[in-house]
């Protein structure tokens, strides 16, 4: 971690004992950005609907930041932006507008938001399987008619998708949505995507979302027309400016070190895998998928004839924080679809854990996880 700026949060968090592989669910916020956050509380706090000079300069300063945030993380400017105050929110907002009465192509892997949303809202919902790895190949895709709804990167196995390949086997017309949320600020996104979804808690930021509309997009006019009704009539949630302004300043941020970031995650991802290999027979602890197919923040492994939800409990006790299901799963007493859908046993589909980071850990954490695991197992 020394060898990035301004992750003086998760640093803070490693001093305080705590080792955090929850960040699938909600990233630390940079301390850097949570400075940023309070200097715009207190800069532009005016009603951005009011007539008054503070409220048209902070009209410009948002429409600014809506600029920096669409051309950091897609590094284009042929994006638009809608805010939002949470993924599920805009995920809601999108389907709310678009799918109404629409048929939608999408697959068992995807984050029960966007299932829940596609439910209510389209009129017919059709599911694609994948491979063992979670991986979706573009010739299993039948054309679509209405909307086609993916994934970048699964949120609880971490399978990386290549969303420009899956689009392009698609005829033109139909929408193109991609869940960037667990991407955004980790990987580059998707160029050929006419809506793309992305939460700032996965990136640094302390809240705060956003849908890229492309300018591309056919539909984009009507689209963004009635996200601003919406909002006008209160049917949609009216963002902090100071929020959505950081979120812009967590992207740039974000932005600056990707590249870096990425390696030494994959670092560190690596050695971790190794290390598990080497520590625990596959009966005992095995990667449940590929490290060619995975996203390196996120590392999914299988617990055969135990379950996951107890092993994060136990690794609680050690001040260890992990998952036992997807980026908003608590226990369930349902077996996970994501599990089920590439193709595991219903009585084995509570025996996952997943490890997500936000920041590139010391080598040394790895150490600790697979030490601790071996005790934890032990004692099982």
């Amino acid at each position: 971690m020394a060898n990035f700026q301004n992750n003086s949060s998760a640093i803070s968090a490693a001093r305080d004992g705590i080792c955090y592989c929850d960040n699938a669910a909600a990233m630390p916020p940079l301390s850097v950005v949570s400075d940023f956050y309070r200097e715009m509380q207190t800069r532009w706090y005016f009603n951005q609907e009011s007539i008054h000079r503070g409220s048209y300069d902070l009209r410009k300063e948002l429409d600014g930041a809506a600029k920096s945030l669409a051309t950091a993380l897609t590094e284009s400017d042929a994006f638009d932006v809608v805010w939002g105050y949470t993924g599920t929110g805009i995920i809601n907002t999108f389907f709310q507008i678009a799918a109404e009465g629409e048929t939608l192509l999408s697959d068992a892997l995807e984050h029960p938001a966007i299932l829940a949303a596609a439910r209510r809202h389209a009129k017919n919902v059709t599911m694609l399987s994948c491979d063992a790895a979670g991986v979706l190949h573009p010739q299993s895709f039948p054309g679509c008619k209405g909307i086609m709804a993916i994934h970048q990167v699964q949120s609880e196995l971490g399978t990386v998708q290549d969303p420009d390949a899956l689009f392009a086997n698609q005829p033109s017309g139909v929408i193109r949505f991609c869940d960037c949320i667990q991407a955004a600020g980790k990987l580059p996104l998707p160029r050929t995507a006419d809506v793309i979804a992305v939460s700032g808690v996965k990136f640094g930021a302390p809240g705060g979302a956003a849908l890229l509309v492309s300018k591309r997009w056919s539909g984009r006019k009507r689209f963004l027309a009635e996200a601003e009704r919406l909002r006008t009539e209160h049917r949609r949630e009216r963002v902090q400016p100071a929020l959505a302004l950081t979120l812009a300043f967590a992207a740039e941020t974000a932005e600056k070190t990707l590249d870096a970031r990425f390696a030494a995650m994959q670092k560190f991802n690596l050695k971790l895998r190794e290390d598990i290999a080497r520590t625990f027979p596959p009966a005992e602890l095995s990667c449940t998928i590929p490290a060619g197919s995975a996203s390196p923040c996120i590392l999914h492994l299988h617990l055969p004839g135990k379950q996951g939800a107890v092993v994060v409990r136990a690794l609680a006790e050690h001040r260890i924080y992990a998952s036992s299901g997807s980026a908003c799963a608590a226990e369930s007493r349902t077996p996970s679809p994501a599990l089920t859908a590439i193709g595991w046993k219903k009585k084995d589909a509570f025996s996952g854990l997943r490890f997500s980071f936000g920041e590139p850990p010391e080598p040394e954490t790895a150490d600790f996880l697979v030490k601790t695991l071996q005790n934890v197992l032990k004692n099982y």
